[in-house]
């Protein structure tokens, strides 16, 4: 479904449109392209920040591979203070 901006941040609270980040671009998870979005956390958070990472866009071999790249990556993983990853599998058992 389409994201109509202008409610998407008519319902973020002011006191947290400062430090609120929001990418509406497609995802890849090759490490060295600008559209991984653990690129840009890289890029945009520090430890001292509190990042919650929320991964869904139901596409299970990338968020697996998105995922297996946090869970490699001391730099990326030591930013994350909460993930929120609904994982999405081919069967059920």
């Amino acid at each position: 479904a389409a994201v109509n901006h202008s409610e998407l941040w008519a319902s973020v609270p002011d006191h947290l449109k400062p430090v609120m980040q929001y990418f509406n671009i497609p995802v890849t998870g090759d490490v060295a392209s600008a559209d991984n979005p653990l690129n840009h956390l890289l890029a945009l958070a520090t430890e001292a920040d509190y990042v919650v990472f929320k991964l869904d866009i139901d596409h299970n071999a990338l968020e697996t591979k998105l995922i297996r790249q946090i869970l490699s990556t001391p730099r990326i993983s030591a930013l994350i203070d909460e993930l929120f990853w609904e994982h999405h599998v081919r069967r059920s058992p």
